[in-house]
């Protein structure tokens, strides 16, 4: 969508076009602990929040090229889940398992790509039969579907091909029974000639992480509006139907002797208001560590430097009106990136929804 001739209903709760329909709230878990606490129930309560995307486990490549390894899975059974769950399985693959499968022969290739998403298939569906099984599993009268998988990969021109074998083959096994996405980052939607367009049901656009952490001048790598002004041109154009996730995590950057040291999850300023300890530079955002000292458990020598960075209720909402501006008008899912006790501290659910029009 262009955004020509667009009217814009603007009001006291959000900016969204003119019949574009209301998105269907969700969230991230992305932690291996086998139940939501009582502050993140509640934050999903608040919200009306039923569609969780539950990492499942990662795939890593391992000393044999041919046989990745599923690493850090989920603990189960998994307690305190909303009543009339929607589950989406997510499995986080590196690029680096499909870059070992290029060492192979074609044949062979072809043939350890198979038995991963065959093996994949098989994990989820024997976690699935835990996580959905009755009795002490899962509170009386709390039901769980699963209506989608998802595949995370940040793969590049180099293991397309092997990396869309494999979700093809993944889909072959799922036949109809469910839909099958794959996480879209902004540089594969630019540039999908290169990249190419996975052969999926449907795509997540992860609207964060845009900008190179490492980089000295870089303001918020996490979200950053000019930055992804720069990938909107043919947003519009993608052929997958695209669903949304947006960024409520923050960090502390780490910087020492010009390198990015460490992040350091969960934190803001307000980790840094001990005057004897930091000292607060040019720029609300930027901090010098003025003696040695431990910050959630990580030790920080006197001369580093250090950058908040995380998402502002004003930015969050700026960014999701740029999107929904370029975006066809369908119906899709917002998913909120990630759900633990920082993030519900950071947004309170009357700001979400202030934010998000929901």
């Amino acid at each position: 969508m262009n955004g020509i001739g667009l009217v814009l209903c603007l009001s006291a709760n959000g900016c969204r076009p003119a019949e574009s329909p209301r998105p269907q709230p969700a969230v991230y878990r992305w932690k291996t602990s086998p139940g939501l606490l009582p502050p993140e129930r509640a934050w999903m309560d608040s919200l009306g929040i039923r569609r969780l995307y539950l990492r499942f486990f990662d795939i890593d490549r391992s000393a044999d090229p041919a046989r990745p390894l599923p690493v850090a899975p989920l603990q189960l059974p998994l307690k305190n889940l909303p009543d009339s769950a929607e589950v989406v399985p997510v499995v986080f693959i590196t690029n680096r398992t499909f870059e070992a499968f290029l060492s192979l022969e074609e044949e062979q290739q072809k043939t350890a790509i198979s038995q991963l998403a065959r093996r994949l298939y098989e994990k989820i569906r024997a976690m699935e039969s835990r996580l959905y099984a009755s009795g002490e599993h899962l509170p009386k009268g709390v039901k769980v579907t699963t209506p989608e998988w998802q595949m995370d990969c940040d793969w590049t021109p180099k293991t397309r091909d092997a990396y869309f074998f494999f979700l093809g083959e993944l889909r072959r096994l799922l036949h109809d029974s469910l839909l099958l996405s794959a996480t879209i980052r902004l540089h594969q939607v630019k540039y999908p000639g290169q990249t190419g367009i996975p052969p999926v049901d449907r795509g997540m656009l992860m609207f964060y992480n845009m900008d190179d952490v490492r980089a000295a001048d870089t303001r918020n790598s996490i979200l950053d509006r000019s930055v992804a002004s720069a990938y909107y041109g043919r947003l519009g154009e993608y052929p997958l139907p695209l669903d949304v996730a947006l960024p409520v995590f923050g960090w502390v950057v780490v910087r020492r002797e010009g390198k990015v040291v460490q992040l350091l999850s969960g934190l803001d300023e307000r980790a840094l208001a001990d005057t004897a300890r930091f000292e607060a530079l040019d720029g609300a955002k930027l901090f010098r560590v003025r003696r040695s000292t431990y910050l959630n458990a990580y030790y920080l020598y006197a001369g580093d430097s250090l950058r908040v960075e995380g998402v502002e209720a004003d930015s969050l909402r700026a960014a999701w009106s740029d999107l929904q501006m370029r975006l066809p008008r369908e119906q899709r899912h917002l998913a909120l990136y990630h759900l633990d006790t920082a993030s519900v501290n950071r947004l309170n659910h009357e700001e979400i929804r202030r934010i998000l029009d929901w």
